[in-house]
C-alpha cells in the first residue's frame, strides 16, 4: 500500500471514531438531576443532545462524509474536508463550553414550569469526549482538505477503459480488455474510436 493509501486510511479511521463517538455520547446522560414540584419528586436524565444539540448530527455528517470522500475527488474534497472542519470545530467549542460549567447547564437544560431541578451528579468525562471526537472530525477535515486529492478514488476503478485512455493517454490495459469484453464491449473499437475522435 503506498503512503497516501495508509494515510487516507488514517483519516478516514479517525473520522468513523470521532463521528460514532459524537453519535453515542449525544445520547447519553451528562447530568442526573431532581425535579421538585408541590405533588413530587422526579428523577431524570440530562442527555448529551440537550446541552450540545448538533452533537448528533455532526456525528451523522461525518458517517455520511466517509462514503462521499471516498466517492469524490479533487474539488469535492476539498469542500467536504470544509464542512468537517467548521463542524468539528463547532462541536468541540460547544462541548467545552458546556464542560466548564457543566452543572448549571444541566439544570438549566432540566428545567421544565415551575418545577425546580437540582442536579444530583454530572458525567464531564462525556462532554470532553464529545470535545474530543469534535477534535477528530475536525483534524479529518483539515487532512482532506489539504491532502484529499493525494489519496484513492472510487471512479478510476469504475471508468470505461476508453474513457481511462483518453484521460491518462495509455491503451487499455490487458485487465481493463478483459474487463470490458466481460461487459459486451470491444476495447479494441472503443480505443481505436477515442483516437478518431481526438485527431477530429
Amino acid at each position: 500500500m503506498t503512503a497516501a493509501g495508509r494515510e487516507y486510511l488514517v483519516v478516514i479511521a479517525g473520522l468513523l471514531v470521532g463521528s460514532l463517538a459524537c453519535v453515542v455520547l449525544a445520547g447519553s446522560g451528562w447530568a442526573t438531576a431532581e425535579l421538585t414540584t408541590t405533588l413530587d419528586t422526579t428523577d431524570i436524565q440530562v442527555a448529551g443532545r440537550e446541552l450540545v444539540p448538533i452533537a448528533a448530527a455532526v456525528g451523522w455528517l461525518g458517517l455520511a462524509a466517509v462514503v462521499a470522500i471516498h466517492a469524490s475527488r479533487r474539488i469535492g474534497r476539498v469542500v467536504i474536508g470544509m464542512l468537517l472542519t467548521a463542524a468539528g470545530l463547532a462541536v468541540s467549542g460547544w462541548a467545552v463550553w458546556r464542560a466548564l460549567d457543566l452543572k448549571a447547564a444541566a439544570e438549566r437544560a432540566a428545567a421544565s414550569g415551575d418545577a425546580v431541578p437540582t442536579v444530583t451528579g454530572t458525567a464531564p468525562a462525556a462532554a470532553i469526549g464529545t470535545a474530543l471526537a469534535g477534535a477528530l472530525i475536525c483534524a479529518a477535515g483539515i487532512a482532506t482538505m489539504l491532502r484529499g486529492s493525494r489519496w484513492p478514488a472510487l471512479g478510476r476503478a469504475y471508468e470505461r477503459p476508453a474513457t481511462r485512455e483518453a484521460a491518462t493517454g495509455a491503451a487499455p490495459s490487458p485487465r481493463e480488455a478483459w474487463g470490458a469484453l466481460d461487459r459486451g464491449d470491444d476495447p479494441t473499437n472503443l480505443a481505436a474510436q477515442d483516437r478518431v475522435d481526438r485527431a477530429e
